[in-house]
């Protein structure tokens, strides 16, 4: 177990990790503009715990800026994020290649300029109990790097309550039909969802990736409700 307390100004990284680690954070709070302020990976299981983390960018700083920022990234097996706050970061949590059938719980994510939950290499994992309260594109699994096909794997997202938020600059800088992205940024080997018991809200129409799911990856869906404050019919089905 690692114990990291007090207030944060720079960078904490661990990334060569050999043994079964706990970040145990729940006493520390990263304010400031640093662009990765956690990253912890290795090739053996890795867990925050707790910490809270505030992104001071401004609300003008440009999109493009602020895809390069990320509070949280992980790339170690198994790799569990639980109990941790953030706001105003690009990212809120990254997941990287080596972090398939990952977890996470009990996260509180908001004004999140880019994506809340990204997961890029298109692997498996898990999200539960978890409140995203303002993201600008919900969760990702479009691939950048040729990374193997995700089609085999399950992203299951449970018990969640998901926000889109209208932000003040969007995709590449330009102006798009609105300020948001969607829930659901996907790539044609990504993984398939399950979504159960959860709540997704949006106020209005989405711009890039709108509000619709991913053709073809909907493995199985329960319990869940939309929520929508837009004018006229709901544009996704």
């Amino acid at each position: 177990t690692v114990h990291v307390s007090g207030p944060r100004d720079g960078r904490f990284s661990q990334t060569d990790l050999n043994r079964w680690t706990l970040v145990s954070a729940a006493d520390a709070t990263w304010r400031g503009r640093t662009h990765y302020a956690v990253e912890l990976g290795g090739n053996e299981r890795v867990c925050l715990s707790g910490g809270t983390f505030i992104g001071t960018w401004p609300p003008d700083t440009s999109w493009s800026k602020m895809h390069g920022t990320a509070a949280v990234i992980v790339e170690a097996p198994r790799a569990t994020v639980e109990d941790i706050t953030v706001h105003g970061y690009g990212d809120s949590i990254r997941l990287e290649q080596q972090a398939g059938h990952f977890v996470v719980r009990r996260v509180n994510l908001s004004f999140s300029r880019d994506d809340c939950i990204e997961n890029d290499a298109l692997l498996g994992g898990t999200v539960s109990q978890s409140l995203l309260d303002g993201c600008y594109n919900a969760f990702s699994a479009r691939s950048f790097h040729n990374e193997p096909s995700g089609d085999q794997n399950v992203w299951t997202i449970r018990s969640s309550l998901v926000r889109l938020q209208p932000m003040p600059r969007t995709y590449k800088d330009e102006k798009p039909i609105s300020g948001t992205a969607g829930f659901f940024k996907w790539d044609k080997n990504g993984p398939r969802l399950v979504l159960e018991d959860n709540v997704f809200r949006a106020d209005q129409k989405a711009g890039p990736v709108g509000l619709g799911l991913p053709p073809g990856k909907l493995k199985s869906c329960s319990g869940n409700t939309m929520v929508w404050l837009g004018k006229g019919p709901y544009p996704d089905h």
